[in-house]
């Protein structure tokens, strides 16, 4: 349900309407599968969508990615990180 206390998008055409972050997401800044090179990590790193069924460990912080993460682009490197890592 919409809070109207709230901002919120709306289409006139279809009458739709919103919420911005239901929106854009909770990380609007992210280029989803856009390239990235980390200074703590040799290959560049691609960011991912939220794992859905297999939740690999964060290779700093050791705990499961289970939003959206960075990992190797570089086929057989299994790095993945929590953005906030």
């Amino acid at each position: 349900m919409r809070d109207p206390d709230r901002w919120y998008y709306h289409c006139a055409t279809c009458r739709t309407c919103a919420h911005i972050k239901c929106v854009l997401g909770q990380h609007p800044f992210v280029r989803l599968k856009g390239e990235y090179k980390l200074k703590y990590h040799p290959h560049p790193v691609v960011t991912l969508v939220k794992n859905v069924y297999y939740y690999p460990n964060c290779a700093e912080c050791k705990k499961p990615c289970q939003d959206v993460a960075f990992a190797c682009a570089t086929p057989g490197c299994n790095y993945m990180a929590h953005l906030r890592c």
